[in-house]
């Protein structure tokens, strides 16, 4: 019986804060605009501007670290499965490809910056900021 109680102990305050991120959480998915198929902005309906300042509310929130990770690999994983979640979405918005792309460069996934720069430049073609970003933090060429 000792145990038991020793063990509710150590794993409540991680309950706890489970619980509440997942109420958080719950209510920035609900908001979240989640097309059937991706298409480009038309910048001047609302619906656009409402679907990325969701996305970036629900992205800033994940990097925020509301389940309180001490390892940084998880906490870099969860991130960028927010931000895989929002580019299958918002895919033609230049906006979360820019804010993506340095932030995994900046944790040393080389290989995933990589083949993201590469989807980025092919997705965002009709935009110039994104090719000539891209030419001056890599060194490769663009097909």
């Amino acid at each position: 019986m000792g145990q038991a109680k020793k063990f509710i102990a150590e794993l409540s305050p991680s309950y706890m804060t489970a619980r509440k991120c997942l109420r958080e959480l719950r209510a920035q998915h609900d908001a979240l605009y989640t097309p059937l198929l991706p298409h480009p902005p038309e910048w001047s309906s609302p619906q656009s501007i409402t679907a990325l300042e969701g996305w970036k509310r629900y992205l800033s929130f994940e990097e925020m670290n509301p389940l309180e990770m001490d390892d940084l690999g998880s906490v870099m994983n969860r991130v960028s499965f927010a931000y895989r979640k929002a580019l299958a979405c918002l895919r033609f918005y230049a906006e979360i490809w820019y804010v993506f792309s340095p932030l995994l460069s900046s944790h040393r996934a080389l290989y995933q910056h990589f083949t993201l720069s590469r989807l980025g430049i092919f997705r965002q073609t009709t935009t110039c900021e994104w090719v000539d970003w891209r030419k001056q933090r890599v060194n490769y060429k663009l097909v």
